[in-house]
């Protein structure tokens, strides 16, 4: 991203195939103009492939050793 977000929305996940659905109904948004990102933290488990969505660039994945959901938030929040 060229501009720095003005919000980011962290969302932890551990093993969660449910992710999918939720990334591509923000995939299929309008308003993703740079204002917002998304930082999913992959506390720990399986691989998160945002390929399989054809992602746009605001959505990243960062991962973490397992911690549970408040380390994974806090790791977000430093990215």
């Amino acid at each position: 991203m060229a501009n720095k977000p003005i919000l980011s929305v962290i969302i932890p996940t551990y093993n969660n195939n449910l992710i999918y659905p939720h990334l591509e109904l923000y995939n299929s948004q309008s308003a993703r103009d740079g204002l917002f990102e998304i930082i999913v933290v992959n506390d720990g488990g399986k691989e998160i492939n945002l390929s399989q969505i054809n992602a746009p660039k605001n959505i990243r994945v960062v991962n973490a050793d397992h911690g549970g959901p408040a380390k994974a938030r806090n790791y977000g929040a430093e990215e």
